[in-house]
């Protein structure tokens, strides 16, 4: 971990090809129905709506039995080989990058990165808790992504 800042990276194969795993990665208004139905609040503030770099939202949710904010831009669109994310919330900011990988005709190589970083004292002890529990909190990425991979591969 570098001071004020965790990143965790975890790559899943999709027995997909990769154009249809991009398809599905940037189909956005099934993540912002997806988002809403587990109880989060997703408002698009691109006018009119971006479908590629530019697109910006604001998703309100509950973690840890607090209201969180995070405001959320697709930094990059590179179809059909790499989505890039910023995102920046109280405490952190965030880069994400998913990066496809034509395995063969069929199979797709996803690595994920995700990159946050502390913007204050709180956000800083986050991250140093998370970073006392690395391996726990890799094997959860790792399981978030896998499970992400999974639902991709069935369309969702």
């Amino acid at each position: 971990m570098r001071a004020g800042g965790m990143k965790l990276k975890s790559r899943q194969d999709i027995a997909v090809p990769c154009e249809d795993v991009f398809a599905r990665l940037t189909d956005f208004a099934a993540f912002e129905r997806r988002a809403i139905s587990r109880g989060a609040s997703v408002r698009r503030l691109d006018e009119p709506p971006v479908s590629g770099a530019g697109a910006e939202w604001e998703v309100r949710f509950r973690l840890r039995g607090r209201e969180r904010v995070l405001h959320l831009i697709l930094a990059e669109c590179d179809a059909p080989s790499r989505l890039a994310f910023t995102g920046i919330s109280r405490g952190f900011n965030f880069e994400s990058t998913a990066e496809l990988i034509p395995l063969s005709r069929q199979d797709t190589r996803m690595a994920v990165v995700l990159d946050a970083k502390a913007r204050s004292l709180a956000g800083r002890m986050a991250l140093r808790s998370l970073s006392l529990v690395r391996g726990a909190t890799q094997r959860r990425f790792d399981t978030a992504v896998a499970r992400f991979a999974q639902e991709i591969a069935a369309g969702f």
